[in-house]
């Protein structure tokens, strides 16, 4: 708390909780109008109880464990604030602020659990919450809001709810999740197929009401922390407006799309789910940060609902955990993403997280401490009702009150059960709700009996009545029975004369059918002769048949290898048509080749002639070369000294001469080697081109011949595929006929058993005939 605030702060925080106290009241309809009525005083009693439970609870133990000095962030403990002790400026208007608070929080589990939970454990179930649950959880993120004592652990991360989204809300739905999963769902919730069945609270103007309600104690609620006339409360106020409004328009306009109606409880939902979510963030988030989430808190708590209905299985009567956990845990969330600049403790993402942690933690922690005694108290069987207090409602079976229609719905239920007559009346106080209904039902009641009295007595006469015509016809049937005797016995003398004649027929019948029998007998001995030969003679047919079906068989797969061999040799012999054809081709190349190689190799011995020619001059003239030469020297001698150039001049040409006269010799040689080559080559070739010749003659002899061996190896193939084909329609045709025969000798079996029948029919035919003759002639004879 702070020391500067003024008396006009703490009268506002009086206001505040007295609108928040509005609020149970608004629970109170909503939940009272959502169920049915045999259970609205239970619910009704239910948050009032709740609400003395908390107060006293929160006042003795819980105000203590949450604003007292932090024991490590986890709880806190003060024995100054305990057993209801505390005093001190401001601090009991922050106990009464705080304690509606606590009671909000425990009220919510009333809803969830209606019409089935017991009075008693859901007080012991309010008194855990408002004593423990709530405290702890609360100090954990406001610890140090009445005294700067030591802040909780959420609180000292710089985890942000400023209202209440996860201290009070998230607590109370995740408490009511706990309950709910414990206790099952109600009497006719599920149909035989696991689908769900709609039940329909008895009051929708009381639940509008109460939602409404609800509203209104919220701008408390939420403004109640923040001092009066400052931006900050003027935003909280706008920002609850706008979330509300948001939650209730989206669920309105989506659950007409989904249910083709304007069902009530989509938007009173809708508009507490909006307000939950705004509830952490109404003095930090911007006017849109508020519509957004808004429209996702409700989008989500209407997500949670169809699945707990539908795929949990998780009877929730009034949406209290989709609400509020569900509501709760995203409001806290968009806390990190919808603040105003410079609202937050810390940038956006890190935000985010401790939110997160937050909601684990708080949510985590309830359920630890809830769902453990939940199933404590039904292990017990202190949870749930019985199932005959349950159908007759929570209003009769815990409060022994009666609302509305009860009176006669009892009635009702014991005439249907057998356990009452038309006799019973339903019983009412003057100026009850349903005093007229009940007269009219009484009156209704009076009628049936006396019709049922009236038909009795008829019933009575009637009997009488028929006593008496039973008398009557039994006297006449007598008399008609004595005049039937007497024309039996009239009939029976007539008989005997239609007897006598009868007889005589018989016995003139008796003849012809013995003479008819015989005739059947010897055509049945006939028939199974012919029979039999049929049979004998169908056999050898159809052993001949299997024998010609296997010759036939082993034709064909002979001709099929013939007709075989003789394809693969045709294709063989195609194969060397066209091997020789390609020999000849190649021989006629190699022949052209060769003429072109004379030409060549002629030209060449023409060449050598001419260079030998070319080095004869040049050997002559080397030799005349010499020879000057050495008349030169001889000339250079005898010039003497003047000379003695000239003559070593004439020296060097006579070197020169001689050395070409070298030359033109080996040249000569290899001239003359070359030649002989070429003569040696031109002959080879010339023989060649012989070999040639002949080899193209007899390449185009081979393949004339192969390709006449080729056509006549295509007619043999031919032929035998024709005879392939024959043999194998022989084949079938045997095949057809071994079939045939083997069907005309079952048939002729058939003919010999039906003809061995016959002939036996025909003997027990005439036994019979003789035997009942006989009888029957003896009958007429006794008649």
């Amino acid at each position: 708390m702070d020391a500067d605030k003024s008396p006009l702060d703490y009268t506002w925080l009086i206001i505040a909780a007295l609108l928040v106290a509005i609020m149970q009241i608004g629970f109170l309809f909503l939940e009272a109008g959502m169920v049915r009525s045999k259970n609205s005083i239970n619910v009704a009693m239910k948050n009032f109880a709740d609400f003395i439970v908390a107060g006293l609870c929160f006042a003795l133990i819980g105000f203590a464990l949450m604003f007292g000095p932090s024991q490590g962030g986890l709880i806190g403990w003060s024995s100054d604030l305990a057993l209801g002790s505390f005093a001190g400026s401001g601090v009991i208007a922050f106990f009464f602020f705080q304690v509606m608070f606590c009671g909000t929080a425990a009220t919510i589990v009333s809803g969830a659990v209606a019409e089935r939970m017991r009075f008693s454990a859901y007080l012991a179930f309010s008194a855990l919450l408002a004593g423990l649950v709530y405290p702890i959880a609360g100090h954990w993120g406001w610890g140090s809001l009445l005294a700067d004592t030591g802040a909780g652990w959420l609180e000292t991360l710089g985890f942000i709810d400023f209202a209440g989204s996860t201290m009070v809300h998230l607590v109370g739905g995740v408490a009511a999740l706990s309950a709910v999963m414990a206790i099952g769902p109600r009497i006719g919730r599920y149909n035989a197929d696991g689908e769900p069945v709609r039940i329909q609270g008895h009051s929708p103007v009381l639940t509008a009401s109460g939602a409404l309600l609800l509203w209104i104690g919220w701008f408390g609620f939420n403004a109640g922390g923040a001092i009066a006339g400052t931006a900050t409360f003027e935003q909280i106020l706008l920002n609850t407006l706008m979330a509300g409004a948001a939650g209730g328009f989206t669920t309105l306009l989506l659950g007409r799309l989904l249910d083709r109606y304007y069902v009530y409880d989509r938007l009173t939902n809708g508009v507490l789910a909006g307000l939950v979510g705004i509830t952490a963030g109404c003095a930090t988030s911007t006017t849109l940060g508020a519509l957004f989430t808004g429209i996702v808190a409700a989008l989500a708590a209407m997500g949670a609902q169809n699945l707990m209905e539908r795929r949990w299985k998780l009877d929730d009567a009034v949406s209290a955990v989709p609400v509020h956990a569900v509501g709760g845990v995203v409001g806290t969330l968009c806390v990190a993403f919808t603040a105003a600049p410079g609202a937050l403790n810390h940038d956006m993402w890190t935000q985010a997280v401790i939110q997160l942690i937050g909601v684990m933690a708080v949510g985590g922690f309830t359920f630890l401490c809830c769902y453990p005694f939940a199933r404590l108290l039904h292990h017990f069987h202190l949870l749930r009702v019985t199932r005959e207090e349950e159908m007759a409602g929570l209003n009769e079976a815990e409060h022994r009150t009666r609302l509305g229609t009860a009176d006669l719905q009892a009635v009702l239920m014991q005439l249907v059960n057998g356990q009452g007559g038309l006799d019973s009346r339903v019983s009412t106080e003057a100026g009850a709700e349903s005093e007229d209904l009940a007269g009219a039902f009484n009156q209704l009641l009076e009628k049936l009996e006396t019709d049922q009295q009236m038909l009795n007595e008829r019933l009575m006469a009637t009997h009488a009545k028929a006593e008496l015509e039973f008398t009557r016809r039994e006297r006449a049937e007598i008399e008609r029975a004595i005049g039937e005797e007497q024309r039996l016995r009239a009939d029976a003398r007539a008989a005997g004369r239609r007897a006598e004649q009868l007889e005589a027929v018989l016995s003139s019948f008796d003849q012809t059918i013995a003479k008819a029998v015989e005739t059947v007998l010897q055509a049945s001995s006939a028939l199974n002769a012919t029979a039999d030969a049929l049979s004998t003679e169908a056999e050898h047919t159809d052993q001949q048949t299997i024998a010609a079906s296997e010759n036939a068989r082993e034709a064909l797969d002979r001709s099929m290898a013939v007709a075989s061999a003789t394809e693969q040799m045709s294709q063989s012999v195609r194969e060397i048509a066209g091997q020789m054809d390609l020999m000849r081709r190649a021989a006629i190349e190699t022949a052209d080749t060769g003429k072109d190689g004379m030409t060549l190799f002629a030209s060449l011995h023409d060449s050598a002639a001419q260079i030998s020619q070319i080095v004869d001059f040049i050997q002559g003239m080397a030799k005349q070369t010499n020879l000057l030469a050495l008349n030169a020297g001889i000339e250079a001698a005898r010039a003497g000294d003047a000379g003695r150039g000239f003559a070593v001049v004439a020296s060097e040409v006579k070197g020169l001469a001689q050395q070409t006269s070298e030359a033109a010799g080996n040249i000569m040689t290899w001239i003359n080697d070359v030649t002989r080559a070429i003569d040696m080559a031109m002959s080879a070739m010339t023989s060649i081109a012989g070999s040639i010749d002949k080899t193209e003659s007899a390449a185009v002899s081979v393949a004339a011949i192969v390709s006449q061996q080729a056509d006549a190896t295509q007619d043999i193939s031919h032929h035998a595929s024709q005879a392939a084909r024959v043999s194998q329609d022989f084949t079938s045709q045997m095949a057809d006929l071994s079939s045939t025969t083997r069907a005309t000798r079952v048939s002729a079996e058939d003919v010999r058993r039906a003809a061995a029948r016959l002939s036996d029919t025909a003997r027990n035919l005439s036994d019979s005939l003789t035997s009942e003759f006989s009888t029957f002639k003896k009958r007429v004879g006794e008649i």
